[in-house]
């Protein structure tokens, strides 16, 4: 991941795929297809989203990569990306999911 400058899964089936996890930690933007968990993963603005098909995965390639401040911008969206799904941030999720529970019982 350290040495790549993109990151592409052009999986037909997928679930929540630990090499998105990695290569969004990494700080790579990412094309995938549009299966599993990968939109919560991926959005518009730290990679792409496919249908299954070359020729999409062809444009969305010349598109990231002819144009490296979108390349760099997108990685560094991934990264904070990946943040979010650190365990401070989803313990603090989860705490609030208990905490501000508005039918909680007292």
């Amino acid at each position: 991941y350290l040495r790549a400058s993109l990151f592409v899964l052009p999986s037909e089936n997928e679930g929540m795929s630990n090499t998105v996890l990695e290569a969004v930690s990494s700080g790579l933007p990412a094309i995938v297809t549009d299966t599993g968990g990968n939109r919560e993963i991926i959005s518009n603005n730290n990679g792409i989203i496919i249908r299954n098909g070359s020729a999409e995965l062809k444009r969305a390639l010349k598109r990231l990569i002819k144009n490296d401040k979108a390349l760099i911008r997108s990685g560094e969206k991934s990264r904070n990306k990946a943040l979010s799904f650190g365990w401070d941030s989803v313990g603090r999720q989860y705490l609030s999911l208990y905490t501000d529970n508005p039918y909680k019982l007292d």
